[in-house]
């Protein structure tokens, strides 16, 4: 598994999630979240300031772009064949995309999520397990959301983003 965007709020969850169902991780981030990543212990981890994940000779099984900055054609050629591409942004160039895919290899995907009471106690075991850990970036109180969607916009988190609702 590729993870792009493994300090944010969706990535550092990924990551961890798929090291406790024994997948192989190679995490990309930045230096900004050197410490982070240590915690997090990614089998690899590239530094997309000084490395361009377009051209490492690795080859994936699935590639998750948490941070939705890459699209499955830049992409696809990092896909062993008949791998998966998830993207955290719907598009409309997904169906473009998707028909691509038909005549060449590999599958994307847009990741939509909707909870699901199972998925979420088997997350909270690995919680409590010690098998995922949740980092908070920052909170912010309910009569900021502005300030906590500025935050998001940065694309430099350190995890979630926290909504205090008193």
């Amino acid at each position: 598994l590729l993870v792009i965007g493994a300090a944010g709020g969706v990535g550092h969850f990924a990551l961890q999630i798929a090291r406790a169902m024994g997948a192989r991780v190679t995490a990309v981030s930045s230096p900004a979240h050197q410490a982070m990543m240590r915690e997090l212990q990614p089998d690899s981890l590239v530094d997309h300031t000084s490395t361009d994940i377009l051209k490492v000779q690795d080859r994936f099984d699935v590639i998750l772009d948490a941070a939705a900055i890459y699209n499955y054609l830049k992409c696809r050629h990092l896909l062993k064949s008949n791998g998966t591409y998830i993207h955290t942004k719907p598009r409309p160039k997904m169906l473009f995309h998707k028909l691509v895919s038909v005549v060449s290899r590999g599958r994307p995907a847009t990741l939509l999520m909707k909870s699901k009471g199972s998925d979420l106690e088997v997350i909270s075991g690995m919680i409590r397990l010690g098998q995922v850990r949740p980092f908070i970036d920052s909170e912010f109180p309910l009569e900021n959301i502005a300030g906590a969607h500025r935050r998001a916009q940065e694309y430099h988190t350190n995890g979630k983003i926290v909504i205090r609702i008193t």
